[in-house]
């Protein structure tokens, strides 16, 4: 995950707030990055059953204005994460999957 010549893959949750606090990069760019990382990686290795796009880039354009607006943001805002749910949840149905 390369974004302005540096490896986001490499970046502890702490440095990732700081470059996207003191607008290195935006969350729109990390989000955007992210996506194509998984579509150049995930059909090899099929970690991904559903990807949230709009979601994560509508988010992230929300994080970005808050920073422009001079907001302080939370330590994961714009965080490119992956999770596997548990149980099902109302706004996204249940897509964790089982290998047997």
């Amino acid at each position: 995950l390369y974004l302005n010549s540096m490896d986001l893959s490499s970046f502890t949750i702490e440095r990732f707030h700081e470059g996207l606090a003191s607008k290195e990069f935006s969350a729109l760019e990390a989000a955007e990055e992210s996506f194509g990382y998984i579509a150049d990686t995930d059909k090899e290795i099929n970690a991904f059953l559903r990807l949230t796009k709009d979601l994560a880039l509508s988010s992230a354009a929300v994080i970005d204005a808050d920073i422009k607006d001079g907001k302080e943001i939370g330590l994961l805002s714009g965080v490119p994460l992956a999770l596997i749910p548990a149980a099902p949840s109302a706004s996204q149905p249940d897509f964790a999957a089982l290998l047997v």
